[in-house]
């Protein structure tokens, strides 16, 4: 039962020499649980144009194998895939190439330092910009999970390297 819900269930025997019969039923409840949604980017930062692989091969259903459930992906800048919702594994690994904001509606990457014009801007340097990328996964029984991640183009995230020396006599 692809659906949650409550079936009765009945079960009936038949001689196949007499064609007397037998039956039984029972009521049986169907719990449909929720998908759980994994988004894997990578790189997740770096100047622009950025090209990121993403990944939902870690997002899992109890009753949905991982091949029938729905992926669907939207980039925060405007692009998706699979909006027409098809199930498969054929969305589970999907890339995007960001490099401009597409329009001047985007309140967050569009400011006073970094003006956009009607059409969007260019990610630089010196103003970057910020999306988040949402996965959206769809069961058999239509239930829903998201996750997402933050992707910043036109600057990398910087890298930390923690030096230490031993103590001596401590």
């Amino acid at each position: 039962y692809p659906n949650g819900g409550s079936y009765t269930v009945t079960l009936r025997a038949t001689n196949s020499t007499n064609g007397r019969f037998g039956e039984a039923s029972v009521d049986i409840e169907v719990t449909n649980n929720s998908p759980n949604a994994v988004i894997r980017a990578t790189p997740v930062s770096g100047p622009g144009p950025l090209t990121v692989k993403f990944n939902a091969t870690q997002s899992s259903d109890l009753e949905t194998p991982a091949d029938q459930l729905i992926y669907q992906w939207t980039y925060g800048d405007g692009g998706s895939a699979n909006d027409a919702g098809l199930a498969g594994a054929g969305f589970r690994e999907v890339e995007h190439t960001y490099s401009r904001v597409n329009t001047n509606a985007d309140t967050a990457n569009c400011t006073a330092t970094c003006p956009c014009t009607p059409t969007g801007r260019t990610c630089t340097a010196n103003c970057p910009c910020t999306f988040t990328a949402t996965l959206k996964v769809t069961d058999a029984g239509r239930k829903t999970d998201t996750d997402s991640v933050v992707i910043r183009v036109g600057n990398s995230d910087p890298l930390v390297n923690i030096t230490t020396t031993a103590l001596q006599g401590v």
